[in-house]
């Protein structure tokens, strides 16, 4: 068993009366449909990604996007298309309107999860590209699009033994990348373990999950 050093920041606003949560169908299908993101954009309608398999085989997971049109329906479009695994979809949308999604996808050339990234900036999502290489597993991405148009990933080395959290960015106006930064040890074990924000002033911000796993008898 692992026992894991936790860091995590908790906002809290209490409300004093009930409030009744209407509910809306998104998406129905006959897929397994989990791991969503979403965000409101400037009109205030929704925009979601989300991954989905053929029951529970992993090589047909593929991630879709959703769009909430100016009628209140939902369409919605795959942004992968092949037998590799993706998933954890995260989602962002930059000062213009254009739609920036992280996830992991599974490399076929040797059979190993990295980052990859897709988004809207010319017009339409363009085919995913990798953000990381190499030959250790990532997983659970956090990415949100900057001030300065580049796109921002936090991800976790996936090994056995510890894990590694690094920071990386990606510029979609020219495709270059930043060097790999180390930030910390860590565990990735869920869905959420790291998570980016942007003030008003531009300032970057993660919190995350960091520590070293132990082996507990």
């Amino acid at each position: 068993m692992k026992t894991f050093v936790t860091f995590f920041l908790l906002t809290v606003k209490i409300i004093s009366q009930s409030i009744p949560f209407p509910f809306d169908t998104i998406v129905a299908n006959d897929k397994f449909n989990n791991r969503q993101t979403m965000l409101f954009d400037r009109e205030g309608k929704i925009r979601l990604v989300y991954s989905a398999s053929i029951g529970s085989s992993s090589d047909t997971r593929e991630i879709y996007y959703v769009q909430e049109g100016s009628d209140g329906q939902f369409i919605t479009q795959p942004l992968t298309n092949n037998s590799n695994d993706e998933n954890y979809p995260t989602i962002s949308m930059d000062s213009a309107g254009n739609v920036h999604v992280g996830m992991i996808g599974k490399d076929p050339a040797g059979g190993i999860y990295q980052v990859k990234y897709t988004g809207n900036s010319s017009g339409g999502f363009t085919t995913p590209v990798f953000i990381t290489t190499g030959g250790i597993n990532k997983a659970t991405p956090a990415s949100m699009v900057g001030p300065d148009g580049k796109v921002h990933f936090v991800y976790y080395t996936f090994v056995t033994g510890t894990d590694n959290v690094y920071y990386r960015w990606y510029n979609p106006a020219d495709s270059s990348m930043s060097p790999e930064l180390l930030l910390t040890t860590g565990e990735a074990s869920g869905d959420v373990d790291a998570q980016i924000a942007f003030d008003s002033q531009g300032y970057m911000h993660f919190v995350f999950k960091a520590g070293v796993s132990q082996q507990v008898p």
